[in-house]
């Protein structure tokens, strides 16, 4: 399988969101600048939370203020037609863990190697 280049539509707005919740700018920063704001990222869990309360508040106020949120479209190059879906309601915890990585603010957790394993001691 090879390594995801650009984010996705959903990914995309779950990355900018989460600059939105931690109070930061997306873009115009240094590499370092990035790896600063990723080392105070709160833990995953907690930032999932504050994302999908900001989608919620969001929509909240696209209702009262009669400002309907964008349409998002999804189309591909094989595609044969345009489909449209609503702004999401809420993100799932692997959209943001998975968007992060992609955008470079947090890294893969390695896999258990299989010959460890498969290792039993017997102490």
């Amino acid at each position: 399988m090879s390594k995801q280049l650009f984010l996705t539509p959903i990914q995309d707005i779950a990355v900018n969101l989460v600059f939105r919740v931690i109070g930061e700018h997306r873009n115009g920063r240094t590499q370092q600048e990035y790896a600063a704001i990723a080392a105070k990222l709160p833990p995953l869990k907690v930032l999932v939370h504050q994302v999908n309360e900001l989608l919620q508040w969001m929509h909240q106020r696209s209702v009262t203020s009669g400002i309907l949120l964008p349409l998002l479209c999804r189309f591909k190059a094989d595609d044969k037609r345009c489909a449209f879906e609503e702004y999401p309601r809420q993100i799932s915890y692997e959209t943001v863990r998975k968007a992060l990585q992609v955008f470079g603010m947090r890294h893969p957790r390695g896999k258990l190697a299989k010959s460890f394993s498969s290792l039993s001691f017997n102490l």
